[in-house]
C-alpha cells in the first residue's frame, strides 16, 4: 500500500513520433484549410516535407531544451532568433543588413 508510482515520461523514440505525428498535422492543417496556399506553392511535395521536419525538430529541440532546464531560454532564443529573420528580410541596402548585425539579435 505503501509504494506509490512514480510518473514516467515517455521514451525518446515516443517523443520522436509524437513530434513527427504533429508535424504532419500541422501539414494536414494548412492542405485542408488553405488549399488555394498549396496550389500556389511551386513545389508543394517539398514544401509539405520541410513543414513537417521544421515542426518535428523543433518539438524535438524544445523536448531537449526542457530536460535540461533551459525550456524558458531556448523560447527566448527563438524569439529573438525570429525578430532577428524578419529584420533582415526587410533590409534594402548592405547598410541596413549591417546596422541589423551590428544590433545583434
Amino acid at each position: 500500500m505503501g509504494t506509490e508510482l512514480k510518473p514516467v515520461g515517455p521514451t525518446e523514440e515516443v517523443v520522436r513520433r509524437i513530434a513527427m505525428d504533429v508535424g504532419k498535422q500541422v501539414v494536414h492543417h494548412i492542405e485542408t484549410m488553405y488549399p488555394a496556399m498549396t496550389a500556389a506553392v511551386s513545389s508543394w511535395k517539398s514544401a509539405r516535407l520541410s513543414i513537417r521536419n521544421a515542426t518535428h525538430n523543433a518539438i524535438m529541440a524544445a523536448v531537449n531544451a526542457a530536460d535540461i532546464g533551459r525550456a524558458e531560454q531556448a523560447i527566448e532564443a527563438n524569439e529573438r532568433h525570429r525578430r532577428f529573420v524578419n529584420r533582415m528580410k526587410k533590409a534594402r541596402t548592405m547598410e541596413d543588413v549591417f546596422a541589423i548585425m551590428r544590433d545583434g539579435n
